[in-house]
């Protein structure tokens, strides 16, 4: 990550784009240290699990959990940077957004990938796709999910450190994991066939609208804290990435 603060400093003037593309590739690469992490996440998001659950992978309650998956992937590399990107509001908005967008394209290789593995492992012919308003479902919940998440870590690494943040997160990521796949079993009977009952896309889009809206007021505060209060006012506490 350290091109791109560096040269962020050298070019002060420098272009939104260019800030936007130097933060993504900066984000990339350290999401992919250890290489172990994404690697492994991929083989278990991308192929075991919709080999595990085989045709009833593709319920909409399956590819929305997918929405939370680049929480993996963005929240440590947000959380360590915004030490630095206290240096300008256009630094801020270059590296949360360019954090959404790739998160945002995460979460599509993981469910692309899922999506493939069903049907050339069950050879299904036609091509079996989830029920018709899911994808654009899950692209429009995916993105408002991920920005959340984003702003979530850098506002936690303001408030506390990047460590903090980055744990926080991670544990967040793997309560809604155990809630996902552990929750129904430990529900009474009456009460899981109730909720199996609901339509999973009801709500889905007003959820998606509040997790947008709080993501913007998480993020114009962290702007209002670089702009107003100054680079002060955001930890420097920053630990080395692994």
């Amino acid at each position: 990550m350290g091109s791109f603060f560096t040269n962020s400093r050298k070019t002060g003037q420098a272009g939104r784009f260019a800030l936007f593309f130097r933060a993504f590739a900066a984000i990339a690469a350290a999401s992919v240290r250890p290489p172990i992490l994404p690697v492994g996440a991929w083989i278990g998001f991308g192929i075991l699990i919709p080999l595990r659950h085989g045709v009833d992978f593709l319920d909409a309650r399956m590819i929305l959990a997918y929405a939370f998956i680049p929480m993996l992937f963005v929240a440590s590399p947000v959380a360590l940077g915004i030490a630095y990107v206290r240096q300008s509001a256009a630094m801020l908005y270059a590296w949360i957004s360019a954090a959404t967008i790739f998160g945002w394209c995460v979460g599509f290789v993981f469910l692309t990938t899922a999506l493939a593995t069903i049907n050339l492992v069950f050879r299904l012919m036609p091509l079996q796709l989830p029920e018709s308003g899911v994808l654009p479902l899950f692209a429009v919940f995916s993105f408002c999910a991920v920005w959340f998440i984003t702003s979530c870590a850098a506002f936690l690494a303001f408030l506390f450190t990047p460590n903090a943040s980055r744990q926080v997160l991670r544990f967040g990521f793997l309560v809604l994991l155990l809630a996902f796949y552990l929750g129904p079993r430990v529900l009474p009977g009456e009460l899981e066939f109730e909720l199996g009952q609901i339509e999973p896309k009801e709500g889905v889009a007003w959820t998606a609208i509040l997790l947008a809206l709080a993501a913007a007021g998480l993020t114009n505060a962290l702007r209002a804290a670089v702009v107003v209060i100054g680079p002060e006012a955001i930890s420097t506490n920053v630990e080395p990435s692994s």
